[in-house]
């Protein structure tokens, strides 16, 4: 009985059982010669092993694409992300993690003052957190560009919480914050109140010893050409200038200004005073 051959099809008999049947050549020359010819025109040039071995390496080079040496095996990739099987997964978690991170950073206006332009009316300040807070905490802090002119005990109110007194650290009023002058407050659950921060907290830009004022600061008070500031007494809440022939003092509290005493040239070029003058305390 005649058999097909498993991969060209070719047609072929066997001797035992077909030994006797007439040869046909259709069936058993022509027919088979056109199946190996079909099958050999389709058939790809057979690679070189030297031609096989140099597309593997330009496929491996293309695949380093100019990798450090480090890093130029799987197995040295596998070891940079610490052999984690899921180090996508890992690397997208951290992402996660950092992001919500900053985001509770960034509400957290305890451990950093929020910024704002203060919008509102003289004495009732209004201001808009982003993000938003969810309430007034102990040592909240927040940073305010004034709008306008204080004329007397002011209020700031954060993101619609509720308006809360601005007070000095002794308990005094704030009453005299300027336009354009920057202030940081906190807040102090205690009392409910936001306390100005900054020694004194009566100007919007710090005064230093020794340096020459023809007006001080933003008090609108003006004294004598070329006045130096003496001393900053905490202790009776004034402030001593002097001139070359006067001392005088300024008290924060009531915002006065008054001459304490004539000074005397001596020989040196600084200005002599009497100590008693300055509230028993030496300049």
């Amino acid at each position: 009985m005649p058999e097909i051959t498993p991969n060209l099809g070719l047609y072929l008999k066997n001797p035992v059982t077909d030994g006797n049947d007439t040869f046909n050549i259709e069936t058993m020359l022509n027919r088979n010669w056109r199946k190996i010819d079909e099958k050999v025109a389709l058939k790809t040039e057979v690679e070189t092993s030297e031609s096989v071995q140099q597309k593997i390496d330009e496929a491996i080079a293309g695949l380093i694409n100019g990798a450090p040496e480090a890093l130029d095996t799987l197995r040295e990739l596998a070891q940079a992300m610490g052999d984690d099987p899921n180090f996508a997964t890992t690397v997208l978690n951290r992402l996660t993690t950092a992001e919500q991170n900053f985001a509770a950073h960034s509400a957290d206006y305890v451990k950093h003052p929020g910024y704002a332009v203060a919008t509102g009316v003289a004495n009732a300040y209004e201001i808009i957190l982003n993000p938003a807070p969810s309430g007034y905490t102990d040592g909240m802090a927040v940073t305010v560009k004034i709008n306008v002119d204080s004329t007397g005990s002011s209020t700031l109110n954060v993101n619609g919480l509720g308006a809360k007194p601005l007070k000095k650290a002794n308990g005094n009023d704030v009453t005299n914050l300027k336009a354009n002058g920057v202030y940081t407050f906190r807040y102090n659950a205690s009392t409910g109140n936001f306390i100005l921060q900054g020694e004194g907290g009566e100007f919007s830009e710090p005064w230093f010893t020794g340096e020459f004022h023809d007006q001080w600061f933003d008090t609108g008070i003006t004294v004598p050409a070329n006045s130096v500031l003496l001393q900053v007494n905490p202790n009776d809440n004034a402030l001593y200038f002097v001139t070359i022939d006067t001392i005088y003092k300024y008290d924060i509290l009531t915002a006065t200004l008054t001459t304490m005493a004539s000074n005397t040239m001596n020989t040196s070029p600084e200005p002599s005073w009497d100590a008693t003058d300055l509230n028993g305390k030496d300049p």
